[in-house]
């Protein structure tokens, strides 16, 4: 009977320690975490505004470690979004943390921009090596140089005066 309750009494220690361990993560991470989800899915539901405003809080939350890297991925995964619902906009928030992102992240906004480099398909997620190494082919490369031109002539057109004045009020 002493070998069982010895061995309860240390597996009791052994947990009490291993419950002491593990620290809860700090009350930024977790406010930070929860208004990123709730920001990135209103945006995703269509509603943008309060989509801004959840993100300005996880903005907040990580602006108080005082680590821009941890900012930089924010913004990154705000431009993933808004790839994903395939509005292809310049990430001005993330360019202007750009500097203080890790390799990893810099290799990500790469991809998002549709410009890999050969030195980042291993730095970027398993999801989205094949789609990365396909954008490297010869091939894909001249197709997607051929689209980019095409693309430059569109936004070089402007259209006619006439389609583009406002519509002068009536007064009645």
């Amino acid at each position: 009977m002493k070998a069982p309750r010895r061995l309860v009494g240390a597996l009791a220690g052994l947990l009490m320690l291993a419950g002491c361990a593990s620290a809860p993560p700090p009350d930024w991470a977790l406010n930070s975490h929860g208004a990123m989800q709730r920001a990135l899915a209103a945006y995703l539901d269509g509603n943008s505004r309060v989509g801004d405003i959840e993100f300005a809080l996880a903005r907040a939350e990580l602006a108080r470690t005082a680590r821009p890297g941890l900012l930089a991925r924010a913004e990154l995964l705000r431009c993933a979004t808004r790839v994903a619902s395939l509005m292809f906009e310049p990430c001005a928030g993330y360019l202007a943390l750009q500097a203080d992102a890790t390799p990893a992240d810099q290799a990500y906004a790469r991809y998002l921009r549709g410009q890999p480099q050969a030195g980042d398909i291993d730095l970027l997620p398993n999801a989205q090596r094949a789609a990365a190494k396909r954008l490297l082919s010869p091939a894909r490369r001249q197709r997607r140089t051929h689209w980019q031109t095409a693309l430059s002539r569109c936004h070089a057109w402007s259209p006619p005066a006439c389609c583009c004045r406002p519509a002068r009020p009536t007064l009645r």
